[in-house]
């Protein structure tokens, strides 16, 4: 008797222009949203008394490596190849699992996509 049994599968994206806009789309809109943040701080730490100021500085910093990675990820995006596969993200599947079934059918799967469509399915 078969048991449904839950498990990771990877989203793996194949490059495409079109996917590069969007991801490229969505890393400036973010870029964005951390630089007029950033802006936000800056002015009112500038006023700020240093007590204020103490606690804002942790806050600057976040929003500062957060910008970094921005344009570390924007970088890498706008080097990938056409045809290239990128992981991003996970999702939760459920397994049929019976008796004598390899143990392949416990590990990680992969759902792979090309252009908003799933293309193919490993270790289903």
């Amino acid at each position: 008797m078969p048991v449904l049994v839950r498990r990771r599968a990877s989203l793996v994206y194949r490059v495409t222009d079109d996917l590069k806009r969007r991801m490229l789309e969505r890393l400036r809109e973010r870029q964005e949203t951390v630089a007029s943040a950033l802006l936000t701080l800056d002015s009112a730490l500038a006023g700020a008394p240093e007590s204020a100021a103490a606690g804002l500085s942790g806050k600057r910093d976040s929003l500062l490596r957060a910008r970094d990675e921005c344009a570390a990820r924007i970088a890498q995006v706008e080097g990938l190849q056409e045809g290239a596969e990128v992981t991003e993200g996970s999702v939760e599947i459920l397994a049929s699992v019976s008796v004598g079934d390899s143990e392949d059918r416990l590990q990680d799967a992969r759902i792979v996509i090309c252009d908003g469509r799933v293309v193919e399915i490993d270790g289903e």
